[in-house]
C-alpha cells in the first residue's frame, strides 16, 4: 500500500513537471526517454531503501531495554564511566525519559561534579514533576553545591509529594541549619525523629539544636 502511494506521487510530480515545461509537444523522445529513466531510478532507489536491511548502530543492543539493562549494571559495579557513556546513548534513543537523566545525576553526584549533577536532576524533575526522589536528589545536589535555599526548596517540594520518608525531613534539617534556621531545622528534626523513632542520629541532633535554642532565648 505503501508503495503504491509513492508510485503515484511520483507519476503526478512526472506530470506536473511535463505541464510546466514550455513548448511540451517539442520534446524529442530521447528526452522522453531520459526522464522516464530518472523517474525509474528514483522507483528503483526506493525500492532498495525499502527491502535492503538497515545497520544497527549497537548490533549487540539492539532495544533500548537492553541498554538500559547494562547502564544499570555498570552503574551498580561502580563502572561509572561506562554507565555514563550508556546513559548518553540512552538519552538520545529516548530524551523523554526522566529515569535516565537522574541515573547521570547520581553519577556526577558520585563524581563531585556538582554543575552537571544538578543539570541532570534538574532534567528529570522536568520531565517528571511527580516523582518526589528526583526532588530530593535534585536538593541533596544543590546542598553540596553550597545552595542552601535552593536545597531548601527542593526538600520541601520531596516531602510535599511524600512525608512519610524521614531522611527528607532530616535533609531539610540539616540545610536549615546551615542558614541557621534553628527552630525550623528542630521542627524538621522532630518530624524526621517521630516517622523513626528508633533513630539514635535523629533523637541526637534534634536534642543538640533544642539546647541551643534554650541556651539562645536565656541570653
Amino acid at each position: 500500500m505503501f508503495e503504491l502511494i509513492i508510485i503515484i506521487s511520483l507519476a503526478i510530480i512526472f506530470f506536473i513537471f511535463l505541464a510546466r515545461m514550455p513548448e511540451v509537444e517539442k520534446i524529442s523522445k530521447k528526452e522522453a526517454s531520459g526522464l522516464k529513466i530518472f523517474f525509474a531510478k528514483i522507483l528503483s532507489s526506493f525500492k532498495d531503501i525499502r527491502f535492503k536491511p538497515k545497520r544497527r548502530s549497537f548490533p549487540i543492543l539492539k532495544k533500548t531495554k537492553d541498554l538500559s539493562l547494562e547502564a544499570e549494571k555498570k552503574l551498580k559495579v561502580g563502572d561509572l564511566e561506562a554507565a555514563e557513556k550508556l546513559y548518553l546513548r540512552l538519552a538520545v534513543v529516548s530524551p523523554k525519559e526522566a529515569k535516565i537523566y537522574a541515573s547521570l545525576g547520581r553519577i556526577y553526584l558520585e563524581r563531585l561534579n556538582f554543575k552537571d549533577a544538578i543539570a541532570s536532576f534538574k532534567a528529570a524533575v522536568s520531565r517528571d514533576q511527580k516523582n518526589g526522589f528526583y526532588y530530593y536528589d535534585l536538593a541533596r545536589a544543590l546542598f553540596r553545591a553550597e545552595r542552601y535555599t535552593e536545597a531548601i526548596t527542593c526538600f520541601e517540594k520531596s516531602i510535599l509529594i511524600n512525608n512519610r520518608i524521614p531522611s527528607r525531613h532530616f535533609d531539610l534539617g540539616l540545610t536549615l541549619l546551615k542558614i541557621k534556621e534553628y527552630k525550623r531545622a528542630a521542627d524538621s528534626f522532630r518530624r524526621a525523629y517521630e516517622i523513626e523513632p528508633n533513630n539514635e542520629k535523629y533523637k541526637r541532633l534534634l536534642k543538640k539544636v533544642e539546647e541551643k535554642i534554650s541556651y539562645k532565648v536565656l541570653n
